[in-house]
């Protein structure tokens, strides 16, 4: 076989080149070394909230050592990284970084490992430890600018309804309408408020059905301008004057409007046979279980066997945890209503009330970082109370944001049950 002499040159360069990895490799792996490449976190995602951005990350299942967290106005790679300001550095396990960024400016984040001498990793990847696409926080400007104002508040009483009529001066938006049976002056008087509707500003009325018997304030604010913790009551414009009431009459008991068992869209449990027999009902609504039998001895012997068996679990004592990001003090829209109910209820061990006002602050459909750290406050008001199952399930939406935090919860409510 005859071959030119360039294709002879160009095998005998590359079997060349092979013969030179493998010695490279063999010679590696016989000092016990390998060529690890440089630790990096991964599935690093940038949340903007009201006043600040929430990065969470996947560690480096390899890396023991802390992680820094970098902030520039425009992409950061090798070439751009000398320009990114650092700001924070959490340990391994925390995953998780929030930052008080400045509004109006597109914002970029990478996240990347510390050595053992102190020094960052710069090793940046794309959709892992960097992210591509910009986060723009909004200025308080922006958002007053483009707020509704609240001309005036009425109510008036009608069959088992009240009817809260208003009046605004820009259409297009979203107000939040409160209840309370106590005058809506300042803004600590939504924490006694229950949050009744989400109304467009141009509709200009909407029809209540509170319990008979019973008076009533209502006030009106701005969705916007709420999440800024810019709360101003000014009775006869934004609030009610005086309460109102809808009388009570021989017949009517309870709530005017008939209430739902569920609330939607939650479908309702709808059996048309039953259980056991499969035999179709009368009513729909009636329905059997099966009836309880007793165990065969041995089910029963070896029933508890496996109970003896299981150690004993000494249950751990827990005290209230209040999330580093809730204790600053530039609390801004749904973290200032948040930290309210933590400083005046939560703190004090109040279960309650703190109960009520989380659930009543859920209502409304907050930044998803807020609704998980209501849900994480909720499962330990729960536990505190001794309903652990319902603790159980409201840690469970904790859980991915903050599994340290939520771990030892978890852990004991496990030995509980």
């Amino acid at each position: 076989l005859f071959l030119p002499n360039s294709i002879l040159d160009m095998k005998k360069a590359i079997a060349s080149a092979l013969m030179i990895c493998a010695i490279a490799i063999a010679a590696a792996q016989t000092n016990g070394e390998s060529p690890n490449p440089a630790p990096h976190v991964s599935k690093l995602a940038a949340v903007p909230g009201s006043s600040h951005v929430t990065l969470t990350w996947r560690d480096h299942p390899d890396h023991d050592g802390s992680y820094r967290v970098y902030r520039a106005f425009a992409p950061i790679d090798a070439g751009s990284f000398s320009g990114a300001e650092l700001v924070g550095e959490v340990l391994q396990g925390r995953q998780s970084f929030t930052d008080d960024a400045p509004g109006g400016k597109p914002l970029y984040y990478a996240v990347v490992a510390v050595s053992p001498d102190g020094e960052p990793f710069a090793v940046f990847a794309l959709y892992r430890n960097v992210t591509s696409i910009p986060v723009v926080l909004e200025s308080d400007d922006d958002i007053i600018g483009r707020s509704v104002s609240v001309t005036s508040i009425d109510t008036e009483v009608g069959q088992g309804t009240v009817v809260v009529t208003f009046t605004a001066d820009r259409f297009g938006k979203d107000l939040i309408l409160y209840r309370s049976t106590s005058p809506l002056l300042r803004k600590e008087d939504l924490l006694d408020a229950t949050l009744i509707a989400t109304v467009p500003s141009g509709s200009r009325r909407y029809t209540d059905y509170p319990v008979a018997g019973i008076s009533y304030y209502y006030g009106i604010l701005d969705a916007e301008l709420l999440k800024l913790a810019r709360i101003r009551f000014v009775p006869g414009t934004n609030s009610t004057k005086k309460p109102v009431m809808i009388p009570i009459e021989p017949g009517t008991v309870g709530f005017a409007q008939p209430m739902s068992a569920r609330p939607r869209p939650l479908p309702y449990f709808l059996l048309t046979t039953e259980v056991a027999s499969g035999q179709a009902l009368d009513s729909p609504s009636q329905f059997k279980l099966p009836e309880r039998t007793a165990l065969s001895e041995e089910a029963a012997e070896a029933a508890g066997r496996l109970l003896d068996s299981i150690p004993e679990v000494r249950s751990r004592s827990l005290e209230p945890v209040i999330l580093d990001i809730d204790t600053a003090t530039n609390y801004r829209g749904d973290e200032y209503s948040l930290a309210l109910i933590l400083e005046d209820h939560f703190a004090a061990g109040d279960w309650p009330t703190t109960e009520a006002a989380l659930k009543n602050f859920l209502r409304v459909r907050r930044s998803p970082q807020i609704e998980i750290r209501a849900h994480f406050y909720l499962g330990q008001v729960y536990y505190f109370t001794g309903e652990y199952r319902q603790a159980f399930l409201e840690f469970l939406m904790a859980e991915a944001a903050y599994y340290a935090e939520v771990k030892p919860w978890m852990d004991d409510l496990f030995n509980r049950f």
